[in-house]
């Protein structure tokens, strides 16, 4: 009864149904007793109202003294329905936030688990396991990068070489050198640096092995490998290699395009960059190694450096890395490789020409005309390679 009413009415229609009204006489004719509990309807209602509301009674005619007022013996449960209104309700709280589901998996192990609602506050989600390079809707850090420098009395051009990482305007490299027994003062300039650098002392066994050993002492999740007479061309060379990764997550390595550095002049090559795909990569080494950057797990994945290839262990490791992958290629200028008398692959040109061959063969099995075909092709270019010798570096 009085469900549509708030409920201190409801309190007080309750009220006055236990309170049956005496006869009153009105025009001088005898009254009947009132039972409000005998209303019907919007009249039972608006007697309990008028009640708790504590309205005036209506006008009546000659009220005897002695006969009992209704709204006067109300009075007390008036009062007591007014003490009985609510107060205010508080504020909406917000809802309660659930633990994670895995909260207790967590806590076993010692370390918070963080719930649902933290996450979608916008707070940096916790990144995948595996070599550090996320998308960047990951990102919360800057990528690692380990740049891996192999030295043998490299002190005429190991300066430069430094200058050239320590300018780049990414934040969290790692440099390490990888020494295979320097008397020159190479390995007082490494001691004397800074930062987060690592010194590999006495790794004999050829420049493979090193450029392994400096892969396996690195903690970055992108390794590349700069050699000590070699540069990066400006400082935003490792910050566009970590976006062009980001944007990339399922790539697994990268190169761009390399210059030149001819009588310590840095020149841009005539050749445009070839667009990579296996067919030109079997048929010749268009990769330069030092504007080449590898997710360190898909390099230790793909076996590293053979060390029993002497001159082109970085075109053996290309045909090895295209099986698992095509790379990123970037048409920028990346980094500068120096010709000089001392350069390993510029010095033995027949040597590193018949290795090239050899590892050619060994990847595209090939059948007896086109095993001719490379052959030939391989005769034209250490012919090429015979007279630019002769005519020096600078017709290069």
């Amino acid at each position: 009864m009085g469900q549509g009413l708030p409920r201190a009415h409801r309190h007080a229609v309750r009220v006055h149904r236990a309170q049956p009204v005496p006869a009153v006489a009105v025009d001088g004719r005898p009254g009947r007793t009132a039972d409000h509990g005998r209303l019907r309807g919007d009249a039972r209602l608006a007697v309990g109202h008028r009640a708790a509301c504590g309205a005036r009674p209506r006008a009546r005619a000659a009220v005897d003294p002695d006969v009992a007022d209704p709204d006067r013996d109300a009075a007390p449960h008036r009062d007591a329905v007014q003490q009985r209104i609510p107060a205010p309700l508080p504020p909406v709280l917000p809802p309660r936030v659930r633990p994670h589901p895995r909260a207790h998996r967590a806590a076993a192990r010692g370390r918070h688990e963080r719930s649902p609602a933290w996450r979608s506050a916008g707070a940096p989600r916790r990144a995948p396991r595996g070599d550090g390079v996320r998308n960047a809707n990951w990102s919360h850090r800057p990528v690692k990068v380990s740049i891996i420098t192999c030295t043998w009395n490299s002190e005429p051009w190991l300066r430069e070489c430094i200058d050239s990482i320590r300018a780049q305007d990414h934040l969290d490299i790692e440099h390490v050198f990888v020494d295979g027994g320097s008397t020159d003062g190479t390995l007082e300039r490494i001691q004397a640096l800074d930062g987060d650098v690592k010194l590999l002392t006495g790794v004999r066994g050829g420049i493979s092995r090193a450029m392994n050993a400096g892969v396996q002492a690195a903690s970055g999740g992108l390794i590349a490998h700069l050699h000590s007479d070699d540069i990066y061309v400006d400082s935003g060379v490792v910050s566009t290699v970590v976006r062009a990764f980001e944007r990339r997550p399922d790539a697994l390595w990268l190169y761009g395009r390399c210059k030149s550095i001819i009588d310590g002049e840095v020149r841009d090559n005539d050749f445009e960059s070839k667009r990579f795909d296996w067919d030109g990569l079997i048929r010749g080494n268009l990769i330069p190694h030092p504007a080449t950057f590898i997710r360190r797990s898909a390099f230790l994945a793909a076996g590293g450096f053979d060390e029993t290839v002497k001159y082109v262990m970085d075109y053996d490791l290309w045909l090895r890395m295209a099986k698992m992958g095509a790379p990123i290629q970037i048409d920028d200028y990346l980094a500068a490789f120096r010709y000089h008398d001392g350069s390993l692959s510029t010095s033995n040109v027949w040597a590193c020409h018949n290795e090239c061959l050899k590892v050619r063969l060994k990847y595209a099995d090939p059948g007896a005309l086109e095993r001719a075909e490379h052959y030939a092709r391989h005769v034209i270019r250490a012919g090429k390679m015979v007279v630019k010798s002769f005519k020096g570096p600078a017709a290069a």
